[in-house]
């Protein structure tokens, strides 16, 4: 094997250095080329993406897999992604999800004073803001295209909302009802409702 400077060896850590221990020849090849670097780092990131996959559902077959994390994976792969296949009731049902979890990480965060708690619900508000945002932001849009047009019916909001939305008669009220319901400024609704 071939002299590998040392400086290199520090910086890559003690898992880097089990990796060239390991991998001599990758190692090498990293040093010489770039091609084979990335080949190198795209082999590895998806074998661990395998293991952390099987590692998983061995948890979850098994019965050992905290709910909360369970659907914490269910969020960040198959509920964010396809967020926009979800209609108004369905997202504040996941919103509501979302609020408890982080409830009882507050409360859990009161008894066990540890920082994995605080990043956990701040991983959690994360995915609560972007549920949200979406609702907000998607309730905005129909509610504008309700006031526009008269027969227009939305898949997003329930058929309750749209008719309620529609017995407002005032355009001063419509407006209000709006920037309760959806959290935008004023100056945006003015804009954007005009009769």
């Amino acid at each position: 094997m071939a002299k590998i400077p040392v400086n290199v060896l520090k910086a890559l850590g003690q898992k880097g250095y089990d990796i060239v221990k390991k991998n001599p020849q990758a190692f090498l090849a990293v040093l010489g080329g770039g091609k084979k670097l990335v080949d190198f780092i795209n082999e590895r990131k998806s074998t661990e993406a395998a293991r952390f996959e099987t590692k998983i559902n061995d948890q979850r077959a098994r019965g050992k897999l905290h709910y909360r994390k369970d659907r914490y994976i269910k969020f960040q792969n198959e509920i964010l992604p396809n967020i926009n296949n979800h209609n108004f009731e369905e997202l504040d049902e996941l919103i509501t999800e979302v609020d408890s979890f982080i409830e009882q990480l507050e409360n859990e965060a009161k008894i066990i004073k540890k920082p994995i708690i605080n990043k956990r619900k701040t991983n959690w508000i994360s995915i609560g803001t972007q549920l949200k945002t979406k609702r907000d932001n998607n309730l905005y849009y129909e509610l504008k295209r309700l006031n526009n047009e008269a027969n227009y019916t939305s898949n997003f909001m329930p058929e309750s909302l749209q008719s309620y939305f529609r017995k407002i008669e005032s355009l001063e009220e419509r407006k209000e009802f709006v920037i309760i319901t959806t959290g935008k400024s004023r100056e945006k609704v003015n804009i954007d409702f005009l009769g």
